[in-house]
């Protein structure tokens, strides 16, 4: 399935989301909304989707940017970050490689180079790690492994963290502001991918590696084949332990399975009599040794070197690539910003009335016996498919007239299929999340919690919320409804900026990317 999406495409969208935190979802609502149908009139029906049309409303926002100079997209900078990477990551591996090799033979004097030491730093160590991948892969795959981010997936980004501190010092005095400011940037959005999207970084940086493994590899290759070729090496293995001459024969044979079907025995790997000359022995020297034994390793090492290590380094970067492809292709935009997008374009611009009529239907309850009552709504209801469960904390649900609210929540584009009063008490409390639980609403309803903004978000608060996302689905989303102290007027108002900082603060701590602070705003009130 080809993708349309890519990871500058990523970084680009959470930066927008970012920046409509502090625009009021009045303003959003009329922005997007406008966007939606501008995109009707040019390509009706074409953006069908939720993933089509995320995109295009991207594409409009970078639009609108592009004019502003000043300002440097995190996208763009992500792009040539990679593309930068993709050059000097090769050649540094060919670097250090071709550096490394040449160390490893300088110490071959008369003493032969040790075969063992050869394949355990050079081939052993690549496959070990190979082989540690596929069986996390595995076990993965089979469910025996619960965790979500691999060892390597956090070596990556703390290695990527510590390279881009390193540079943006280095980079402080070279580039402008506005660029400096885009790398903070972007460091802080990978956080978000990183929390939003799961493993959609781990392969991209897992292509870098594999980027600078093959270089490494490509390097060691040429060193061994300069030396081979410019000096008089000599090959040979000793150990301590009692090992036989058949048995090593039986492993290089193993080993040259790949090539050992095309190429001739006498390249492809040494021969027993060979493996037996070239045994080197510390009380006996080298000297009783014959040359045609102790040169007979370097084309099996050489092969290994290049199956083992060059090419199987490039098939990995092969996979990474499909493996970033195939995420892009099946990336979930289902967060609470990028639904709150779809909402707002959806969502018709509505001037609602009181009529003093209650035409929306009453809310059903969890509890069949529960003390909440019915809330219903005053005016012209809007059918719509983003449905909410309403949570209200006690003294706003005994204290106030729902229906403001209700008609607010309507204008906005959802639809109330259930309230429930919260915060009463512990008992209740768990009581209610232990219905929910049990009575899991589809995921795609989602979960409304009205709160005073001016009653700070205490611990116990924080913590309802973490129960209540483990009571649902992971992706279930969850909106705190912050409103404003009540004036002789209108029992709801709109919260302070102050307040609405506040709770985003803490709310920020849960690290939920599918938590979202949806203030009450009093701009387009009845």
């Amino acid at each position: 399935m080809k993708s349309f999406w890519t990871y500058s495409d990523i970084f680009d969208l959470e930066h927008f989301f970012y920046r409509d935190h502090a625009v009021g979802d009045s303003t959003l609502h009329h922005r997007d909304r406008s966007i939606f149908l501008d995109l009707e009139k040019q390509n009706p029906g074409e953006q069908d989707t939720t993933s089509k049309l995320l995109h295009a409303w991207l594409e409009e926002q970078r639009n609108v940017t592009t004019g502003q100079k000043e300002h440097l997209l995190p996208g763009a900078l992500v792009d040539e970050m990679i593309r930068l990477m993709m050059v000097v990551l090769p050649i540094t591996g060919v670097l250090a490689g071709l550096l490394g090799g040449l160390a490893f033979f300088s110490y071959s004097g008369t003493t032969p180079v040790n075969v063992f030491h050869f394949l355990f730093l050079f081939i052993f160590s690549q496959l070990i790690l190979a082989l540690l991948l596929l069986l996390r892969l595995l076990f993965n795959r089979i469910g025996l492994l619960k965790q979500s981010f691999p060892i390597t997936f956090r070596l990556y980004t703390t290695l990527a963290a510590r390279l881009a501190d390193r540079a943006g010092q280095r980079l402080r005095a070279s580039v402008s502001t506005a660029k400096r400011d885009t790398y903070q940037q972007i460091l802080n959005l990978s956080r978000t991918v990183h929390r939003k999207y799961g493993l959609l970084l781990y392969w991209p940086l897992f292509s870098l590696s594999q980027c600078i493994l093959v270089g490494v590899n490509a390097g060691l290759l040429g060193a061994t084949l300069f030396r081979v070729m410019t000096s008089d090496l000599a090959f040979g293995w000793q150990s301590t332990l009692q090992f036989s001459s058949t048995a090593l024969h039986k492993m290089v044979q193993i080993l040259a399975l790949p090539w050992s079907w095309l190429l001739p025995e006498a390249i492809s790997y040494p021969s027993l009599s060979a493996i037996e000359g070239s045994r080197i022995i510390l009380k006996d020297g080298i000297y009783h040794l014959a040359t045609e034994n102790l040169v007979s390793w370097w084309p099996f090492l050489l092969l290994c070197l290049l199956v083992y290590g060059l090419l199987f380094r490039l098939l990995l970067a092969v996979l990474a690539s499909w493996c970033q492809r195939r995420n892009l292709a099946k990336i979930k935009l289902d967060s609470s910003d990028g639904l709150s997008v779809i909402r707002r374009m959806h969502t018709p611009l509505v001037s609602t009335q009181a009529t003093g009529k209650e035409n929306s239907k009453p809310l059903e309850t969890f509890h069949s016996k529960s003390t909440a009552k019915p809330v219903q709504a005053s005016g012209a209801a809007f059918s719509s498919p983003f449905p909410l469960v309403l949570l209200i904390a006690c003294d706003i649900f005994h204290q106030s007239d729902m229906n403001p609210f209700l008609s607010f929540l309507q204008r906005r584009g959802f639809s109330v299929e259930r309230s429930e009063v919260m915060m009463e008490d512990h008992a209740a409390d768990l009581a209610l999340l232990q219905n929910i639980e049990q009575n899991k609403p589809d995921k795609t309803v989602g979960m409304f919690l009205v709160l005073e903004s001016w009653m700070p978000p205490i611990g116990e608060v924080l913590e309802f919320i973490r129960s209540l996302r483990k009571a649902v689905h992971t992706a279930t989303p969850i909106y705190i409804g912050l409103i404003g102290k009540p004036s002789p007027a209108h029992s709801f108002t709109s919260p302070t900026s102050q307040d609405c900082t506040i709770w985003k603060r803490k709310l920020d701590t849960l690290s939920d990317p599918y938590l979202k602070m949806f203030p009450y705003s009093e701009d387009d009130s009845p």
